[in-house]
């Protein structure tokens, strides 16, 4: 929108001549782009089907404010600039789609030198450029649009929002019920499994000593493998 405004000022002390023109085509292009990777997914994520809570918005027509909160003032149709009932209550895509459509003919007016274009170096010149905006259809059926698509946003982005802290809550449970599961399999594999192994292998330790201490002392000297077990309690390998 902003950019719209600085076709017809083109102030010098912000732009070179002819910029706002080339960033407004490439913002064009960069949407109409968006758009259709949305639609088709071709950018590898999901479609718009793929959110059927959002079809109320990108696909019905209708009033599309935060919270549900439609003024009358919302929607004050004008024929005469072409804000009609049927345009400013389309779908948000097919909005977006007609707001750039507007946007391109207005940028065809600017070659066309539909517009007066002054430098602004007089306050003359200034009234003069102020007063064409103010009074010219495609700036007043702008404001509409774009409080329209801002709307549709806003709606877009809360319902995106509730969904996915939907979706951390869910995952949050899972998480939480693995992560119990996973200590209760600890505490049985520590009990059941661990705790029976560190015994057979006391009582297999006991049953050695036992054995070393029944052989008489004369043999135990003469063997260095006995003598060396019972004064490191370690065998020889």
């Amino acid at each position: 929108m902003f950019f719209t405004y600085e076709t017809i000022f083109q102030d010098r002390s912000i732009f070179v001549p002819n910029e706002p023109e080339r960033i407004l085509y490439d913002l064009i292009s960069t949407i109409e782009n968006v758009q259709e990777e949305l639609k088709s997914g071709s950018y590898g994520g999901p479609t718009f089907d793929n959110y059927p809570s959002l079809n109320y918005i990108l696909k019905e027509n209708g009033c599309h404010r935060l919270m549900d909160v439609c003024k009358d003032e919302d929607f004050q149709y004008d024929n005469s600039y072409g804000v009609s009932e049927e345009l400013s209550t389309l779908p948000q895509n097919e909005l977006i789609k007609e707001y750039l459509y507007y946007v391109k003919n207005f940028l065809t007016n600017i070659k066309d030198f539909q517009y007066v274009q002054l430098e602004l170096i007089s306050k003359e010149n200034l009234e003069i450029m102020y007063n064409q905006v103010l009074n010219d259809n495609f700036f007043k059926l702008q404001e509409n649009l774009i409080k329209n698509i801002k709307g549709g946003i806003q709606v877009a982005n809360y319902e995106l929002i509730q969904n996915s802290i939907v979706i951390l809550d869910d995952k949050l449970t899972s998480l939480t019920t693995i992560t119990i599961a996973g200590v209760i399999l600890l505490i049985f594999i520590n009990i059941f499994i661990f705790e029976r192994a560190y015994r057979g292998k006391i009582k297999e330790m006991e049953t050695l000593v036992s054995f070393a201490f029944l052989i008489p002392q004369q043999i135990i000297n003469n063997n260095e493998k006995y003598k060396r077990f019972l004064e490191t309690c370690q065998f020889d390998e």
